[in-house]
This record gives C-alpha cells, sequence and structure tokens, in this order.
C-alpha cells in the first residue's frame, strides 16, 4: 500500500487544489485521502471519554446475600440434604364419611395417603411391613365442628369413634377435613396405648453447575477505544475492550446464578439423559415454595382481601413469623395498590365507606399526593413490599408474564415461634442459604472460579488467543419453607 492522495496524476507529484470559494467543511471532507479506512476525515472528531451506563452497572449480585439475607456453606457432595422436624400434635387426615345417629358410633377411614407403611432396612434383613396411622384406641377426638368422641378401635385405614356426649351425634366429614386429637381417656388399671412418633420431614436439593467464557484475538485484543470502560478487578478504565469484555462476562455470569437462585427448576426430563447425562440443576425459591409452601392466587386487576386472607390462614396455621420481606412484580405491586386504595367490591374503601383508607392529601414544601401503598398489617402480619426490578427486566424475568404478577414473601429473621406470645417456644431457624462446593484442592471453593489460558492468556496453547472462563457450583437451601409464601396471578 503506497500514499496516494486523491486526484494526483503522478507518483508522489505534490499537487495543491486552487478554488474561488471559501473553504468550508464539506470541501475540506472532499479532500479525504484514499485508504482503507475510506470515511476518514482529516478533522479531528469530539468523542466523549467516558462511556455512558445508561441502565447503571446492570449487575443484580448479592441479590439473596443482601435483600434475602442468605448465607453461603461450602459442601464436600453436589447433592445436600437436611431434616426438618415436622408437628409433634398430629391430626387425623380423613375421608369423606356421613354422619352419625345421636349417641352411635361411626367408622371413621384415615385418608389412604396419610397411611405410612414402614418396613424393616439395613442391618436387618427382614422383608415385612406395618401400616401405621395417627389415630390410635383411647384418643379422644375434637371434629370440626366442635363434638367430640372416644377412638374404640382401629383397624386401619378403619377407625370407630363413639360420642363422649350422648345427646349429640358424630359430624359428616369431607376428605378435606381434619380431625384433631385432645387427649386420652383410659380405663382404671389401663394397658399401654400405642406408641406415637413424629414424622421427620427431609429436605435435598442439588447443586448446579454454571459456566461462562470468553475469547478474544490477539488483534482485537490489543486495538483502543475512543473512551475508557470500567474494568474491574482494580484496574479501574481502560481504553482496551478486552477488560470490558471480560467486566461483562463475569456480570452476566453472577446475574444468572441470582437468577438460578430465584426460580431454578429441577431437570426431569429424562430424554435429556441421552444428550446432557451429566447435568444437573437445582431448585430455586420461588420453585420451592410453589412445590411445599403457602400459595394463594388471585384473580389479574381483581385483588381482594380474602386473597391475602387465604395465605395469612395458611401462615398462621403452618406457624410462620409474622414480619415478611415481600419482593414482587410491578403487575402485583398494582393490584395491592389498588385493593388498598379503591377496596375489593364490598365499599370496604370507598369515599363514603367507614373503613376506607386515608391518604395524607398533601406533603412536603412542593404538595405533593403520594398514592404508593409500600406496606401493610393485616392479621397481626406486617409486610414490607419491595417491586423486585428483576421482575420487570425485559432482558430476563420481565419478558415472562407470570413474574409480573407474583410476590414472594420472605420472613424476615430467623426466628421461629411456636407460640408468639410465648417467648418460651422461640428458637433460631436458618432460613436461606447458598451452597457451594470445595475447590479440587480442598482449601478453597467453586462458588466463584475463573482464569485466564491460551497463547495470549498464559501461553498453555497455541492460539493466538486470550481466553477467559468461570465456573459456578451453587445451589440454593431452604430452611423450614412453611414461613414463605407466594401469590400468584391467574387472568381476569
Amino acid at each position: 500500500m503506497t500514499f496516494t492522495p486523491a486526484g494526483n496524476v503522478g507518483f508522489n507529484i505534490p499537487t495543491t487544489v486552487a478554488s474561488e470559494q471559501p473553504t468550508s467543511l464539506n470541501f475540506l471532507n472532499s479532500l479525504e485521502i484514499e485508504g482503507l479506512i475510506s470515511t476518514l476525515s482529516p478533522v479531528m472528531p469530539d468523542v466523549g471519554r467516558d462511556l455512558t451506563p445508561r441502565y447503571g452497572t446492570q449487575s443484580i449480585l448479592g441479590m439473596f446475600k443482601y435483600q434475602f439475607g442468605a448465607t453461603t456453606r461450602v459442601v464436600g457432595n453436589s447433592y445436600y440434604s437436611h431434616f426438618e422436624e415436622d408437628f409433634v400434635e398430629g391430626a387425623i387426615a380423613v375421608d369423606a364419611e356421613s354422619a352419625g345417629s345421636v349417641g352411635a358410633a361411626v367408622e371413621y377411614a384415615v385418608r389412604t395417603a396419610d397411611i405410612l407403611e414402614i418396613g424393616q432396612s439395613a442391618p436387618y434383613i427382614g422383608t415385612g411391613t406395618i401400616d401405621v396411622g395417627t389415630p390410635y384406641v383411647g384418643a379422644v377426638l375434637i371434629f370440626p365442628n366442635g363434638v367430640e368422641g372416644l377412638v374404640t378401635d382401629v383397624t386401619l385405614p378403619a377407625f370407630t369413634v363413639y360420642p363422649l356426649d350422648g345427646t349429640e351425634a358424630l359430624p359428616a366429614v369431607t376428605n378435606t377435613d381434619f380431625v384433631m386429637i385432645k387427649a386420652t381417656a383410659v380405663n382404671e388399671g389401663s394397658s399401654p396405648l400405642a406408641t406415637r412418633n413424629s414424622r421427620l420431614i427431609l429436605y435435598q436439593n442439588v447443586i448446579q453447575k454454571h459456566r461462562s467464557d470468553y475469547r478474544i484475538t490477539d488483534v482485537a485484543g490489543g486495538e483502543l477505544l475512543w473512551f475508557k470502560v470500567p474494568s474491574g478487578d482494580g484496574y479501574g478504565l481502560q481504553n482496551r475492550w478486552t477488560f470490558k469484555g471480560i467486566r461483562d462476562t463475569k456480570i452476566r455470569h453472577w446475574n444468572a446464578i441470582e437468577r438460578i437462585l430465584l426460580d431454578g427448576k429441577t431437570i426431569t426430563n429424562t430424554a435429556l439423559a441421552a444428550v446432557a447425562p451429566t447435568t444437573t440443576t437445582t431448585e430455586g425459591l420461588i420453585e420451592t415454595i410453589s412445590n411445599a409452601g403457602n400459595v394463594s392466587t388471585y384473580v389479574q386487576n381483581a385483588m381482594t382481601l380474602e386473597d391475602l386472607d387465604d395465605l395469612i390462614d395458611s401462615f398462621i396455621r403452618f406457624k410462620a413469623p409474622q414480619h415478611f420481606y415481600t419482593p414482587c412484580g410491578y403487575d402485583w405491586y398494582k393490584d395491592m395498590n389498588t385493593l388498598f386504595r379503591e377496596g375489593d367490591g364490598t365499599d370496604l374503601w370507598t369515599a363514603t365507606g367507614a373503613g376506607r383508607t386515608l391518604f395524607a392529601d398533601f406533603s412536603g414544601k412542593n404538595r405533593t399526593i403520594d398514592l404508593d401503598i409500600n406496606g401493610f398489617t393485616r392479621l397481626g402480619h406486617t409486610f414490607a413490599v419491595t417491586p423486585l426490578s428483576i421482575f420487570s427486566d425485559p432482558t430476563t424475568y420481565g419478558n415472562v408474564d407470570k413474574y409480573k404478577k407474583l410476590a414472594i414473601f420472605v420472613p424476615i429473621g430467623q426466628t421461629v415461634a411456636f407460640a408468639p406470645e410465648d417467648p418460651s417456644t422461640k428458637v433460631t431457624v436458618p432460613t436461606l442459604g447458598l451452597v457451594t462446593k470445595t475447590d479440587i484442592g480442598g482449601q478453597g471453593n467453586l462458588e466463584y472460579k475463573d482464569w485466564v489460558y491460551g497463547g495470549m492468556g498464559n501461553g498453555s496453547d497455541g492460539d493466538a488467543q486470550m481466553k477467559y472462563a468461570a465456573v459456578s457450583h451453587i445451589g440454593l437451601e431452604t430452611f423450614a419453607i412453611n414461613r414463605f409464601g407466594l401469590m400468584t396471578a391467574t387472568a381476569s
């Protein structure tokens, strides 16, 4: 390639262009030097030296640790588990049965799913099993309508009950009813009653292996930019794309981890065995609550107080705490605000309703009206509501309809109380945990491990490239899911 001024009639012969017109910008630009970059102008451009971060850092790193209060623990197995204690007292799940006559016995039946088959296991070689259930002879029962009865015989799934009061009849029950065991009543010189044992609840999850990679060639890696970009890792601002490429890779990597923890799905499709035989995924928070927590649904654009009460009733039943951090999507946030501003069709909060919500019409020196409701207390339970940006981000969960309409109810703190009014029943229980693996040497962990390799990295191969890789072995561990809640919407 040679020097070739535009309009030159010979090689290396100076040429001066004359014009009767004053030199203008257009005229000056027409005298461009012909070359590889045909749009190059002799006029020096004015390019800002800073890259404008129009969306902020675009990182949600730390959401689970700092917003949800999760802690990290390191394990030596991809599968991890823990046991949780079930209720010490047990209610009897019954099948549907008709009411009895006054003073007469009724034979009820335990729901099939509530009959457990107990077998022998190692070190024993026996193969026999026995069926066990909640009712036992001598138990005093209270039915949902308040009638009490005495169990006189148990032959699972059947058990016979007589009313204690000869003027009462034992009630009809449905297959959604539970019968409570109040106490026992036995004969003089009684024989031993059946032994009662509480159940244990097993929680299991698996670590997900997440990886990110970035490669850049020797040529591209050395190119300079007009502007400087944040590099991360203490290198400050740099004017090479290499630094931004690696930084963006790290941001995407950590953002993906937060999305996994929030709503990871467990692989159950056996068809994947042929194409991804050693792939594992962890079950995230939303999926865990949906499967085993307290769940309530509402009609979009028509949320009612009953919808909230259904969830609170479940919290009360399963001994959840009374204070919740409530991250939500903006559609749920709008519906919640509408409910408390306008009511749910019962005129409770209309302008003439005695129970209406009162707003401070004007506040501050600018006399602004504040119509936002950022929390509420209902039936002794307090909810701090915060729209979660990931649920409205159009590049991730904000592009999925269900996330805009849901709210997660995460217990605040780690105190669990069987009877909130009695301080002696309070204990400390973890809430959420991030689980990761130990590394190969056993001295560190794989929550985040990155390295550089390649011919332009550490010289590990012959490629004229620098290669960056990052892996994370990460999983979610949820403790006492009975404390968590989820509210989702159905179409209006």
